[in-house]
This record gives structure tokens, C-alpha cells and sequence, in this order.
């Protein structure tokens, strides 16, 4: 064999057994790619959700006569980290007999015949018969045929109604309860400032009974409740403003 081919031979075998060393020092990860690194942390804390609503008062509805409905109003404030929900929220019935006060009927928490309009930056609820339907499984529950309320606790009913039943050629409105939460403001800021809602309360013509003249002052609770932006109150998850 020539010299020139024993030379190429050669130099096949040494390229060759160089290849095969390099693909075996990355396989092995020896270090034959670059690399860099440098530390950091994370900053982690909690937000919070706050509403103010300093200088609320006790609404006064007190002295009504049938159709004499006053409107009074709320002021509220996000102040929290991130935005929020503002719902004003009626104290579980179930629980509290303030609301079974007037008329005197523990299924009819504001009255068979009140009237109730709640207003804020989202919509309206309104109703002029707030007894719950008897076939309802709980006080403020609706059934099939009654007036519609959606998840917001907005809708409700504008019909009035001029007898207290069917058979007198009149109109009977469905029963339309108050829910228990109302959504006032959606996504509200801190920076937004000051926010109002109105509340208008009374009793309706159909109340002509003497014996209902004169009744007790009767407290209705209420709570402004800022929940999480995107959370219901009625979420299992949160607590609802309490504690």
C-alpha cells in the first residue's frame, strides 16, 4: 500500500475517533454548554378588600302611608388593594325576626304589601308584593311563575297591583321577595371615589286595613358587603364582610 493512502487512511481514524469523543463529552454533560445563573425572590403578601361607608345612617322610613314611598341614600367607598363587588346584603330572614315584624306573618319578611326599589350603578331591583310564595322551599325564594330575579339580585317586578286577588277583576302581581343580596357596583376601585345607591320603601294602596295604622317601628337590618371582584356573595368560599 502506497504511503499516500496509508497516510489518508490514517488521518480518517483520527477525525473519525475525534468525532466520537466529542459526541461522547456532551453526551455525558461534562460541562460542554454554557450556562449562567443568578438569584432573585419572590415578594409575596396579602391584598385586601375594604369598603367604607362612614356616615351611614340608620334609614329612616319611619310614619309611611299607603303610596307615600321615600327614597334615601347610600354612600360607599372601595378602599381596598384591588377591585370589588359592593353588594347591599338583607340579613338572613330565617334568622332574624325584625324582618317578620310587619306585617305579622313569618313568610312575608318585608310585607305582602311593600314596596321596594333598590338602585345602583348595575341596575334595579323592585318589587311591590316582597312576600315570599308560600310553595317557596325558604323565606326569599322563588318558584316557577314568580317574578325573575337574577344572580345579581336584580329585576324583579314594576307590577302594582289593584286587588288583592284574582276574583275581583284586578291585578294580582306575583311574588317578587327581596333577594338577600343586591349587586350596587361591579369592578369598583378605590380610585373611583364616593359611589351612591338609592332605596325606596313603602307600603302599596292595597294596605287599607285600620288595623294595620299605627304599627311598631320595625328595624330592618342591612349590610354594604364589598366581596372580591368576579366572587357572589353566596360563594362557600367567602365569608361575606363578617370578621
Amino acid at each position: 500500500m502506497s504511503k499516500g493512502k496509508l497516510a489518508r487512511i490514517a488521518g480518517f481514524t483520527v477525525a473519525a475517533g475525534a468525532t466520537a469523543s466529542l459526541v461522547g463529552l456532551a453526551a455525558t454533560g461534562t460541562g460542554a454548554y454554557f450556562s449562567a445563573a443568578k438569584t432573585g425572590s419572590m415578594a409575596v403578601s396579602t391584598g385586601d378588600v375594604k369598603v367604607d361607608t362612614s356616615g351611614l345612617n340608620n334609614l329612616d322610613f319611619k310614619g309611611l302611608l299607603p303610596e307615600n314611598y321615600k327614597t334615601q341614600t347610600v354612600s360607599y367607598t372601595a378602599t381596598g388593594t384591588g377591585p370589588e363587588d359592593i353588594y347591599l346584603a338583607f340579613d338572613d330572614p330565617t334568622n332574624d325576626a325584625a324582618l317578620n315584624a310587619f306585617p305579622a306573618n313569618g313568610a312575608n319578611p318585608l310585607g305582602r304589601y311593600g314596596h321596594l326599589e333598590v338602585t345602583g350603578s348595575q341596575g334595579t331591583f323592585q318589587s311591590y308584593n316582597l312576600a315570599t310564595d308560600p310553595a317557596a322551599p325558604g323565606v326569599g325564594q322563588t318558584v316557577a311563575g314568580d317574578c325573575s330575579i337574577n344572580s345579581a339580585g336584580l329585576g324583579g317586578s314594576s307590577q302594582e297591583a289593584t286587588s288583592t286577588n284574582n276574583q275581583d277583576n284586578g291585578s294580582y302581581v306575583p311574588y317578587c321577595p327581596a333577594p338577600q343580596y343586591i349587586l350596587l357596583s361591579k369592578g369598583l376601585k378605590s380610585s373611583d371615589g364616593q359611589q351612591s345607591a338609592s332605596i325606596t320603601f313603602g307600603f302599596t294602596k292595597l294596605l287599607k286595613s285600620a288595623a294595620a295604622q299605627d304599627s311598631p317601628v320595625s328595624q330592618i337590618p342591612f349590610r354594604i358587603v364589598a366581596e372580591q371582584a368576579g366572587v357572589s356573595p353566596t360563594d362557600v368560599n367567602t365569608n361575606n364582610g363578617n370578621g
